[in-house]
């Protein structure tokens, strides 16, 4: 059975993924190069070949082949579900587990180095199963440097915070018409009106005269004086009946008046959808995301109703999305397989192009400003805030600047807006308290360009020891 720390650890597995295609190549257990089949004795190969190709598969069979101390198909379970979810934390912590199992040293080292640079955080002591691998200098330097990674650093400071009231707010926005933050619930159906320094104003509510459900997604078209909301039929909102389950739709109201100008119904096909995040292009054109479907819709300025835009088998569940000021570029973030980005003007997709040491997973929120990406990751640990500074043609990531990490406010941080230089976001998940009673959510403010940057726990240990050696010269 599990040791208790990686049970906990495994018990993720559990979590019933979609399943993609495969896209990506992971090296086996070494020696480096040799195929995961070549690694398995002739006698189990046939049976090496009857993996799932499902994700939830894949998890059952690696807690199975643990469970029976059948490491080796742990191991290339492990590495096939690294295939197909890159980004996943837990995989890479079963590939260190499952190495030092099996004595391979040298492969648990190589993947307690990827997550090092991947800014990720695990301690291998609190496993049972790491024993073979500790007591060298390469492990506790790596270990080390695993544990420093989720110690907090950076800046964020309270902006608001929520009535207990308004439960689990799923969307925040900002109208500069009424210098206010947007604020939607999905319980209760209200669309809130927070000044900066806290006052709540309930702006709209959901009635059946307007037909609004569960708040998903606001957004603010000035140039038009129009305001958008995206509404679904989900077990939280209160009232839920039977017949809208599954049902969304996009609204239009004027922004002054806040009156109904029209409902556009997502068009039935037999699918539950939850209409989520939108944006609106500077051609008055709206897109927005479904968070049960991996498809995109949009209402064009010119058209009279919702019709889909795009589907792709590279994307899994979509969590938020963004556009860049010029309209013609829009960044999708999928829960497992990090950001797409599509060219609306060329009608082409491919995901964002990113250095190997950031890890693009467990995305909660996306934020476009300035030539940049603003991503909050709350899956991983540590749940981090990060900015990504794009190529000139928006495709690519050239830098890297971590905002804020493991923050004592953080809860699972999620969904945010920008605002004159600084991200606005939700920082405890919208989740319930301990007692399962509504827990206020709180609003933090990080700026985009910190005081002082984030320097890497490796560099950190660098100058400390350089500096220690430098004392003892000096002595």
């Amino acid at each position: 059975m599990f040791s208790k720390a990686t049970n906990a650890a495994m018990a993720s597995f559990m979590i019933v993924l979609f399943s993609s295609s495969v896209y990506s190549q992971e090296a086996a257990v070494e020696p480096p190069g040799q195929s995961a089949e070549a690694a398995t004795p002739p006698a189990n190969r046939k049976r090496a070949k009857l993996f799932p190709d499902d994700v939830p598969g894949l998890q059952n069979f690696a807690i199975e082949a643990y469970q029976n101390g059948e490491y080796m198909r742990f191991v290339q379970a492990n590495i096939k579900l690294r295939e197909q979810r890159p980004y996943e934390q837990q995989y890479m912590i079963g590939m260190v587990i499952g190495s030092a199992l099996l004595g391979k040293q040298t492969t648990a080292y190589n993947y307690m180095h990827i997550m090092q640079q991947q800014g990720l955080s695990y301690d291998f002591n609190v496993s049972d199963d790491s024993e073979s691998i500790r007591g060298t200098e390469v492990y506790d330097y790596l270990n080390g440097l695993l544990i420093e990674a989720g110690k907090p650093v950076g800046e964020a400071r309270e902006a608001f915070t929520l009535p207990a009231t308004s439960v689990h707010p799923e969307t925040i926005s900002w109208d500069d018409s009424r210098g206010r933050f947007l604020v939607g619930s999905i319980e209760t159906g209200d669309v809130m009106a927070i000044s900066p320094g806290g006052e709540v104003e309930v702006l709209l509510e959901a009635t059946d005269e307007n037909g609004l459900l569960a708040i998903t997604g606001i957004a603010v078209d000035e140039k038009n004086k129009r305001l958008w909301i995206s509404s679904a039929g989900v077990p939280g909102f209160v009232g839920l009946k039977p017949q809208q389950l599954g049902r969304g739709a996009l609204f239009e109201f004027d922004l002054a008046s806040l009156a109904l100008v029209r409902r556009y119904e997502i068009p039935a096909d037999g699918l539950l959808h939850v209409p989520g995040s939108l944006v609106i292009t500077p051609a008055g054109d709206v897109y927005f995301i479904d968070r049960t479907v991996p498809m995109v819709f949009r209402k064009l300025a010119s058209s009279d109703a919702i019709e889909p835009y795009m589907a792709s088998k590279d994307l899994t569940a979509l969590k938020d999305l963004a556009l860049s000021d010029s309209g013609e570029i829009l960044y999708l973030a999928d829960g497992a397989m990090g950001i797409m980005v599509v060219d609306l003007v060329k009608s082409t997709s491919a995901m964002l192009s990113a250095p190997d040491s950031l890890n693009l997973g467990s995305i909660s929120g996306l934020m476009y400003s300035e030539d940049s990406l603003v991503m909050m990751q709350n899956g991983i640990t540590p749940q981090r805030i990060m900015r990504l500074n794009l190529s000139p043609d928006g495709k690519s990531i050239n830098e890297v600047s971590p905002l804020a990490i493991a923050l004592p406010f953080f809860d699972a941080p999620a969904y945010g807006t920008v605002v004159d230089g600084a991200a606005f976001y939700f920082a405890n998940g919208n989740q319930p308290g301990q007692t399962g009673e509504p827990e206020q959510t709180l609003v933090l403010k990080t700026p985009l360009i910190l005081s002082e940057p984030i320097v890497p726990p490796d560099y950190r240990k660098f100058e400390s020891d350089k500096a220690a050696k430098e004392g003892k010269s000096n002595n």
